[in-house]
């Protein structure tokens, strides 16, 4: 049995921020995991405002609020956007339209001020972030946690931190180190809630054959292992049958019996609620 599959690619734009008012601030440095889209990137504190600003100099920009942000209010000042948060901490993100191009924003919200800190952005999928607390700067020393984070953890891996959040939390966290024993610095750390994307995948079967699909091997950021068949193949069956051990579903596909001749058949599935993508199945004669 032969499978192939065609993988999406997340990509990120750019990065900026800008900061005003008493809550707002300038971000120094910016480190994502691979698999958040964060195209501006704002800090705040509950109850303040910050201004994000997608400009590109020399340009003016044509913004339209795509989606509502959950945790603040926006509006479109100028160039730029102008977010008020509200009275709770967290991580909001919202989509935008800049020039005709669709982005990601993404606001962290903490309840003190957070100016002159940068800023982590992780996964809720629990993906790997490795920060290099050096770049930039034209010196180095030796890197110690010296306060863990309540929801994830990190550990120092070739001298740059790799924080790894707890799989399924999104929201606000904070991590200290030290460099050569100094003072101990803060990371903010604002854990993005990752959409799971289900890619399409392809196989050959024989005629009246049974097979596990491995379905959920090429997804992203599948958490929660929740799938569905939301439309069902016309030349086969299909169940979703979960692993004892990892909890991850596969699909057992049963093709239809008596075929002579090559056919085609499909069926689509969602997982974690993700949009519906489709696996093509061709089934063969009998060898």
């Amino acid at each position: 049995m032969l499978k192939t599959a065609k993988r999406l690619l997340l990509g990120v734009t750019f990065l900026m921020a800008c900061g005003c008012g008493d809550g707002g601030t300038t971000v120094q440095t910016i480190t994502k995991a691979p698999d958040v889209v964060a195209d501006v990137v704002g800090t705040v504190a509950i109850g303040h405002s910050v201004l994000l600003s997608p400009i590109k100099s020399g340009t003016t920009n044509k913004i339209t609020i795509i989606t509502p942000a959950q945790f603040g209010t926006t509006q479109v000042v100028d160039s730029a956007i102008n977010y008020t948060a509200g009275q709770k901490t967290g991580v909001d993100s919202f989509l935008i339209d800049v020039n005709g191009t669709k982005s990601t924003a993404v606001v962290i919200i903490t309840d003190t001020s957070i100016a002159n800190n940068d800023i982590v952005l992780a996964s809720s999928a629990g993906t790997p972030t490795e920060i290099d607390v050096f770049k930039g700067f034209n010196y180095s020393g030796i890197v110690k946690i010296t306060k863990q984070p309540n929801n994830g953890t990190a550990n120092v891996v070739n001298n740059k931190i790799v924080f790894t959040a707890f799989t399924g939390y999104s929201g606000v966290d904070f991590l200290s180190y030290s460099v050569d024993g100094g003072a101990s610095k803060n990371l903010i750390i604002g854990v993005v809630r990752v959409s799971t994307i289900a890619v399409a995948d392809s196989y050959d079967v024989y005629t009246g054959s049974t097979n596990s699909f491995f379905v959920t091997m090429n997804d992203l950021n599948v958490i929660n292992k929740s799938m569905i068949i939301t439309e069902q193949p016309q030349n086969g069956t299909v169940e979703v049958v979960y692993e004892l051990n990892s909890g991850f579903p596969y699909i057992v596909y049963t093709a239809k019996s008596g075929v002579t001749e090559q056919i085609m058949d499909t069926f689509k599935y969602s997982i974690d609620g993700s949009d519906p993508t489709t696996v093509t199945v061709k089934i063969l004669p009998a060898p």
